[in-house]
């Protein structure tokens, strides 16, 4: 970010500058940087239209803004005319695109998509990663451990293979897979995150619990995703208090928000109307529990 500022400073047309300042900005936002979204998502924005403006022909900025417009102000009708004008400039520019329809729970469009983009580049583990979660999202689990085991190496594998087997019913695994992620990428708010939850669902609560405890000291230090707390939480079951952060998280305009509709960390609640006013107030499709998704991420 510093280098890409002062580049913009020297240059105020650079608009390949500008926008990918804007995905500094933005993935200052998620778990990757744990910043509050109010105070990056803005800025983001404000590069990326200064990118559209100076080179309107510029597909990654127009993926950029379509993310932003996704992940943090929710205007998805106008987020889709923006990744389908980003693919018509880059057909291969397709991943945020994928994970938007992912998130809306049209499955098949999005693996269509992703697929896509794998036979151009079957190598790339980024790739790979993104497929893999499309896969998940869809219930095609061995599709998704088969693509996490082909990124073994990113650093967001783990997650995407522990997940993988823990929608697959196989728990056992998913726990071995998240204690080896701890251990090598240390105590961040994903390696936490993941492990206290399957360790509330394998039943082992004192253990949880320490995790747990350890998130909300966290949370009172720097900013942490509520979805994180309220998945936690409504693992140990704890209702009250997953609310409490399901309404905090609408609130921070946490990214986590988009995926509610297609996660089993909250399946349980879907029937729930205070699940449902919180779909309505993030503007997410309505779905109906389908007891098949139970173990889906």
């Amino acid at each position: 970010m510093q280098y890409l500022e002062e580049a913009v400073e020297r240059d105020a047309e650079f608009a390949e500058a500008y926008a990918t300042l804007g995905w500094a900005y933005s993935f200052l936002g998620t778990g990757y940087g744990r910043r509050a979204p109010s105070t990056v998502y803005p800025r983001a924005r404000e590069a990326a239209l200064r990118a559209l403006e100076l080179d309107d022909q510029l597909a990654d900025a127009h993926s950029l803004y379509a993310d932003i417009l996704t992940w943090y102000d929710w205007e998805f009708e106008l987020a889709e005319s923006e990744y389908r004008r980003t693919i018509t400039l880059d057909p291969w520019n397709v991943l945020g695109y994928a994970l938007f329809l992912s998130s809306q729970g049209r499955h098949d469009e999005a693996i269509e998509m992703v697929e896509r983009r794998l036979d151009s580049s079957p190598e790339d583990e980024y790739v790979q990663v993104n497929a893999g979660w499309r896969y998940l999202h869809a219930r095609r689990y061995d599709d998704a451990i088969r693509a996490a085991s082909l990124a073994e190496t990113h650093p967001d594998a783990a997650s995407l293979l522990g997940f993988s087997y823990f929608a697959s019913g196989e728990l056992a695994q998913a726990i071995a897979v998240f204690e080896d992620d701890l251990r090598r990428q240390g105590r961040g708010q994903a390696q936490l995150g993941n492990l206290a939850i399957v360790y509330y669902r394998a039943d082992r609560e004192s253990e949880a619990r320490a995790l747990l405890d350890e998130l909300e000291r966290e949370a009172e230090l720097r900013y942490l995703s509520p979805v994180t707390l309220a998945a936690v939480y409504f693992a140990a079951g704890d209702n009250v208090r997953g609310y409490e952060m399901l309404d905090a998280a609408v609130k921070a305009r946490a990214r986590g928000v988009i995926f509610l509709n297609v996660s089993a960390l909250f399946v349980e609640q879907r029937d729930d109307p205070r699940f449902k006013a919180i779909l309505e107030r993030v503007g997410l499709p309505a779905r109906v529990s389908d007891p098949e998704a139970a173990l889906s991420l």
